[in-house]
């Protein structure tokens, strides 16, 4: 514990939902998105989930290597 630093002003990363829910509009069935292993999986996968069903769509989350890939199943 002795070797944790506290850190003042480092913004928090924001998942953007405007931003996946134009990315996800212009998906088409069997499309997928790669997201590097910055993004946190969990996260990101839960909001995705969310604004899919609110477009109608299925889609899938999985971790690969280096990060984590959407695909739109439906």
């Amino acid at each position: 514990m002795e070797n944790l630093k506290i850190e003042k002003g480092i913004p928090v990363k924001k998942f953007y939902e405007k931003g996946m829910t134009a990315l996800l509009g212009k998906m088409e069935v069997g499309d997928s998105v790669f997201f590097d292993g910055q993004i946190d999986t969990t996260h990101m996968r839960n909001r995705s989930y969310g604004i899919a069903k609110r477009l109608g769509m299925k889609i899938v989350v999985r971790k690969v290597e280096g990060g984590s890939r959407l695909w739109r199943i439906e």
